[in-house]
C-alpha cells in the first residue's frame, strides 16, 4: 500500500546554496524553496533545540497513556499544539518568501489529492540527500511539520478541541511513511530473508538492567517477546555478556555491525547467513566533550562503547571488509530503541546513525529523536515486530504502531525516525518451502 512515493523532499546545492526540492511524484510537479544565510542559521539553532523541546513534549505525554479525563485531555491537547508550534518554527525557517506557502500547499494537494487519512489510506513521504555535506539536513523533523492538511479541512485551531486523531492527522508521522536516505548508499532490496532454518536471524545487543533475567513485569518486553517467536525469529544470545570488557565489546560490536554474518559467540567466525534484524536497547547518550557513547551495561561491571572507537575500529577493520563480497547478503533493519539516538552531527561529533549508514550494511536504522520512557519505548518497538511478522512492511509496521499507541492516547510514536528502506518486509513461507 506504501511502497510507492507520493512526495519526495530532496537536499540540493546551487552556487553554494543550500535549496530544499518537494516534488509531488504522481504528477512531476516541485517547487524548490532556497535556504539563505538567515534561514541556514536559523534552521541550525532549531535543530540544536529540537532534543530539549521534543523531551518535553515526551514528559507532558508519558503519564497520560490510557488516560481520558478532561485533564488528561487538556494536557495532551497542550503539548501537541506545542509540537504542531515547533513545526511551524521550521517552515518558518524554509519558506521566507510570500509565496512560499502557497507554493508548498500547492504541491501538497498533489502530492496527496485526498485529505489526510491517517491510517486508512497513508501516504509516503522520502527525504533524500546526496552528499556528506549535507547529512544534516537528514535531521529536518519532517514527521511533526503540520504540511498534511494544504486545504485546511481538519480545521485545526478553530472552535472547539479536535479529537486526538483529527489532531494529528496534519502531522506526516500520522499520515503518511516518512523514510530518510542517503541517494547514493539506497539499497532496494525489500526482503528479510528466512535463512536461518526458515527463520528471520536477529541479534540482541541490550542493557540487561532493562531486561534482567528475573523480570517479573507483567509487561513483555520487545526483546523477551522476540525470543519467544521461535517460529518466526532465530534470536541470538542477547549480548553483551557480564565479562567483556570495553576493548573487546567494541571490537565485537564493530565486527558485528559490519559482518551481519558474525556472530557474538564465535568471535569472526561467520555463518551461512546474515542478521536480518539487529536490536538495540540501551542508553545512548551525548557527553560533555561532544563524545556520543552507548550504554550497554550499567553498574556494578559498567560498559560504555563510544561511537569515535567504534568507528575507528571501524576503519582499521577495512582489511577485513575487503573478504566480504559486496551486495551478496543483504543487510539488516537496525533498530535502535536507544534514547536520543536518530541525532545527526549533534555537538559536531559522529553520531551512532551517521555510523551505521555511512559503514555497515543496514538497508534501514529506526532510532528516536528524544529520551524515551522504558516502557513506553519497549510497547512502541513490539507493536513493530508485530506489524512486521503480520506481513506488513517496515514503514508499515511503525506508522501502524504510532496508531496503537494513539489507541492506547498517546501520540509517543512520533518521536521514532525511519532511515534508509521502509518498504523492508519478512519474507513469506511460502517462498522458502
Amino acid at each position: 500500500m506504501t511502497d510507492r512515493t507520493d512526495l519526495t523532499i530532496t537536499v540540493a546545492s546551487k552556487k553554494g546554496r543550500r535549496r530544499l526540492l518537494f516534488q509531488a511524484i504522481r504528477t512531476g510537479s516541485s517547487a524548490s524553496f532556497p535556504l539563505s544565510p538567515d534561514s541556514e542559521n536559523k534552521l541550525v539553532k532549531l535543530r540544536e533545540a529540537l532534543p530539549k523541546k521534543l523531551q518535553r513534549f515526551h514528559t507532558s505525554i508519558a503519564g497520560l497513556q490510557a488516560r481520558d479525563d478532561a485533564a488528561a485531555r487538556t494536557k495532551r491537547d497542550n503539548a501537541i499544539a506545542g509540537l504542531r508550534a515547533i513545526g511551524q518554527e521550521f517552515l518558518k525557517a524554509i519558506l521566507i518568501e510570500d509565496d512560499d506557502r502557497p507554493k508548498l500547499d500547492a504541491i501538497m494537494r498533489e502530492a496527496f489529492p485526498l485529505h489526510p487519512t491517517g491510517r486508512a489510506n497513508p501516504g509516503r513521504i522520502d527525504l533524500v540527500v546526496f552528499k556528506r555535506g549535507e547529512m544534516d539536513l537528514l535531521g529536518l523533523p519532517v514527521e511533526i511539520l503540520p504540511i498534511m492538511d494544504p486545504r485546511g479541512v481538519l480545521n485545526i485551531g478553530g472552535p472547539g478541541i479536535p479529537d486526538l486523531e483529527q489532531a494529528l492527522l496534519p502531522f506526516p508521522a500520522f499520515s503518511a511513511v516518512v523514510a530518510r536516505r542517503i541517494g547514493a548508499q539506497f539499497d532496494p532490496r525489500t526482503k528479510l530473508e528466512r535463512v536461518a532454518g526458515g527463520k528471520i536471524p536477529v541479534k540482541i545487543i541490550r542493557n540487561p538492567e532493562f531486561h534482567p533475567d528475573d523480570d517479573t513485569s507483567p509487561l513483555i518486553s520487545e526483546v523477551n517477546w522476540l525470543r519467544e517467536e521461535t517460529e518466526t525469529y532465530e534470536v541470538e544470545n542477547p549480548w553483551p555478556e557480564d565479562d567483556v570488557q570495553e576493548k573487546l565489546a567494541t571490537e565485537m560490536l564493530g565486527v558485528c555491525l559490519l559482518e551481519p554474518r558474525a556472530s557474538f559467540a564465535e568471535h569472526r567466525g561467520k555463518r551461512s547467513w546474515a542478521d536480518q534484524i539487529q536490536h538495540f536497547s540501551c542508553h545512548y547518550t551525548s557527553q560533555d566533550d561532544g563524545l556520543e557513547v552507548l550504554g550497554i551495561r550499567g553498574e556494578p561491571t559498567p560498559l560504555n562503547i563510544a561511537v569515535s572507537h567504534l568507528s575507528s575500529l571501524m576503519s582499521d577493520e577495512i582489511q577485513y571488509r575487503r573478504t566480504i563480497p559486496d551486495g551478496l547478503f543483504p543487510g539488516p533493519v537496525i533498530f535502535l530503541n536507544a534514547c536520543n539516538s536518530a541525532g545527526v552531527d549533534r555537538h559536531g561529533g559522529l553520531s551512532i546513525v551517521e555510523l551505521l549508514l555511512r559503514e555497515t550494511k543496514a538497508r534501514a536504522v529506526v532510532a528516536t529523536s528524544t529520551p524515551v520512557e522504558s516502557s513506553l519505548a519497549s510497547t512502541f518497538a513490539l507493536a513493530v515486530y508485530e506489524g512486521l511478522k503480520d506481513a506488513l512492511s517496515l514503514g508499515e509496521a511503525v506508522l501502524k504502531a504510532r496508531w496503537t499507541l494513539v489507541d492506547n492516547k498517546t501520540p509517543f510514536g512520533i518521536l521514532y525516525l525511519i532511515y534508509g528502506n521502509p518498504d523492508l518486509r519478512l519474507e513469506p513461507m511460502a517462498r522458502i518451502m
